[in-house]
């Protein structure tokens, strides 16, 4: 079980911080007419994947706590970024 928490741990992860880069540099993306995803010029549709990500890996990196591969000082840590982490990200606005 520990292997799957890992993983979707590190899946979910990547996708703030993908949409966040291709909303960063999406004038460079365009000047060379490269799509990172279908919807990434339009700043709704980015900003609510971004901060749906981000609330979804919250409770993800709790189950490490829950499942006792990592004990309490881990879970309290994992909330605090977790919840850090997520308002850094909804209130990103290049």
């Amino acid at each position: 079980m520990g292997n799957v928490i890992l993983f979707a741990i590190l899946f979910v992860w990547q996708f703030p911080h993908f949409f966040s880069i291709a909303w960063l540099y999406r004038e460079d993306y365009a000047a060379v007419e490269f799509a990172c995803c279908r919807w990434s010029r339009r700043w709704t549709l980015t900003r609510a994947a971004i901060v749906a990500y981000s609330l979804i890996l919250i409770p993800l990196s709790v189950l490490p706590s829950v499942f006792g591969m990592a004990g309490k000082i881990y879970m309290v840590g994992a909330v605090v970024l977790g919840i850090r982490y997520f308002i850094s990200e909804r209130d990103s606005r290049s």
